[in-house]
């Protein structure tokens, strides 16, 4: 599910976050780190984010 260019939906605020990379060592469990960008209605990217997630609050989108 998680490569680059996948894009997401995170969490109940729907940020729509397209994965540049991500992390899954060390964190707790269920959680991980992802680093992309956050991306406007039209899909063009806005600002890079780190952010730490909850694995079941993800929707894919788009698959890479």
């Amino acid at each position: 599910m998680l490569s680059p260019g996948v894009v997401l939906l995170v969490g109940a605020r729907a940020l729509r976050f397209c994965v540049i990379r991500f992390n899954a060592g060390v964190a707790y469990d269920g959680w991980i780190w992802l680093e992309g960008y956050v991306l406007d209605p039209a899909g063009r990217a806005m600002e890079r984010r780190r952010i730490f997630v909850r694995v079941a609050g993800l929707r894919l989108l788009a698959p890479a």
